[in-house]
């Protein structure tokens, strides 16, 4: 839980950014990204808040050597970051909403620097700071008769005062502006960075022996499939001496194994990974069975664009996953 009574170490205007199937969209609300050390626990906490409701939604704990905070240069149209685990796939996006993005770097450095010391025993932060004294001074004084059992809960009092004193500091940092001066628009929806792209030319040169061998005995297909082929004078003389069945699966069998059909369907993969083919596929899939598989499209769902248009394939008797 966030100390709401410990002052905030750093703060900036920033929004989240929510992971759906494999792009990273915005959130439109203004929110406030601060660094607190709790009182509590003295250990260094991460919030993330609603201005406009003041709800608190994170509060994630920085464990040194577990999180980092760096930016995503993927994005191209606003500035977004990653507080990222680094022993886990766990992440949270942000993107910055301050006018301006010159402090933008200072303040990733800073919330790393306040990561790495995460949490500290009373004794050392206190130390640190000057207020007490380190396990060496505490010795010396023992040694020459201060210390002794019954100045045990004298100490112990003394300590608890000075615990509860002990306030952390308020960092010289650009606080928030409660006016409503201009921010910085959120960014586009972009890919993920770290998501596995599914290559199809891969998958059909290693893995579609089997679904190949399914489609081409399917005489439907192979006509629908044929009629997006040039027409091969060789093929009408074949299919009229009653062979059509071998030669026609040949000639699609041709075309799926070469080179520039590897090459266009990889292009393809690359472009449904992105979001990007919805208008060029609407007018392809353009009745409402394929609705789902336009908006698989559009998110760059290309697991999910290949189940729907499966599933929806009317003369497919199979299972449907």
């Amino acid at each position: 839980m966030a100390d709401s009574e410990a002052p905030n170490l750093i703060e900036y205007k920033v929004g989240r950014m929510i992971l759906l199937g494999k792009m990273i969209e915005p959130d439109d609300r203004k929110g406030l990204l601060f660094v607190r050390r709790s009182a509590g626990d003295n250990q260094v906490h991460i919030n993330w808040m609603d201005r406009k409701t003041g709800a608190i939604e994170l509060d994630i704990l920085a464990t040194p050597g577990d999180l980092e905070f760096r930016r995503i240069d993927q994005c191209k149209t606003g500035r977004v970051y990653a507080l990222k685990y680094t022993r886990s796939t766990q992440r949270y996006f942000f993107w910055m909403q301050e006018p301006q993005a010159d402090k933008d770097a200072e303040f990733c450095q800073r919330l790393n620097e306040l990561i790495a010391t995460g949490a500290r025993k009373w004794d050392e932060s206190a130390a640190a700071e000057g207020d007490v004294d380190t396990d060496v001074e505490q010795e010396n004084r023992h040694q020459r008769g201060f210390g002794g059992s019954e100045n045990l809960q004298v100490l112990d009092e003394m300590r608890q005062m000075l615990k509860n004193s002990l306030a952390p500091k308020p960092e010289t940092w650009p606080q928030t502006n409660k006016t409503d001066e201009e921010e910085a628009v959120a960014p586009m929806a972009f890919q993920d960075p770290d998501a596995e792209i599914l290559d199809l030319a891969t998958v059909l040169r290693f893995y579609g022996a089997e679904a190949v061998e399914n489609l081409l005995m399917s005489p439907r297909r192979r006509e629908k499939l044929l009629a997006q082929l040039p027409r091969d004078p060789d093929v009408e003389e074949m299919n009229k001496r009653g062979n059509s069945c071998y030669y026609e699966s040949q000639i699609i069998l041709d075309h799926l194994r070469s080179p520039q059909f590897y090459e266009t369907l990889s292009y393809f993969s690359l472009g449904l990974h992105s979001g990007v083919p919805r208008s060029v596929l609407q007018p392809v899939l353009n009745n409402h069975d394929h609705r789902e598989a336009l908006d698989a499209a559009q998110s760059g769902d290309i697991e999910r664009f290949l189940r729907v248009l499966h599933r929806n394939e009317r003369d497919y008797n199979g299972p449907t996953d």
